[in-house]
């Protein structure tokens, strides 16, 4: 029993990571047949939460052990997460790599001018979900818009202290 030990991350209001956890906990599911997706990664220096059609990544201050993680309290000023063993996580690693070319853009906001921008951006035969978009933190203006369908946008704030990609949906 000792290889599958408890641990538990308890972070609460005045834990400077707290908001760059809860940016990823936005995107988790709660639906019953994804339960791979109700949790996150943990991977040296990073956060991650994928519900399949985006991916949220954090760059903490702190450190946390590597593992995967499942939630167990999250509201306005604490989370509670539990290590889960025995789950495999979807390899986020293959998809949010840059393939192809990209054009590089800088949004003035994440709101509905910042979206016109970019979909105005990507190839006509795509559009991206408003409500993902909506979900990014209000830093997040420098976009990645690839030039073929098959890629997702990427987001990223200056300090690339949190990136994401968004799946492009078909018109």
């Amino acid at each position: 029993m000792d290889a599958y030990k408890t641990t538990l991350i308890n972070l609460t209001h005045k834990d400077p990571d707290l908001h760059g956890f809860k940016w990823v906990l936005k995107i988790l599911t709660r639906e019953m047949f994804a339960f791979s997706l109700d949790i996150i990664k943990i991977e040296k220096d990073l956060v991650v939460g994928t519900d399949s059609h985006r991916i949220h990544i954090f760059y903490p201050d702190g450190l946390y052990p590597s593992g995967t993680y499942k939630v167990l309290v999250k509201t306005r000023t604490k989370i509670i997460l539990e290590r889960v063993y025995g789950i495999n996580y979807p390899n986020w690693h293959f998809v949010f790599i840059k393939k192809g070319t990209f054009e590089t853009i800088e949004i003035g906001r994440v709101d509905s001018t910042g979206y016109t921008k970019i979909v105005r951006a990507m190839n006509e035969e795509q559009t991206l979900n408003f409500n993902y978009f909506i979900d990014l933190d209000s830093e997040m203006l420098k976009v990645s818009i690839p030039d073929t369908s098959k890629e997702g946008v990427f987001f990223e704030n200056f300090d690339a202290t949190k990136k994401a990609l968004i799946m492009p949906m078909r018109t």
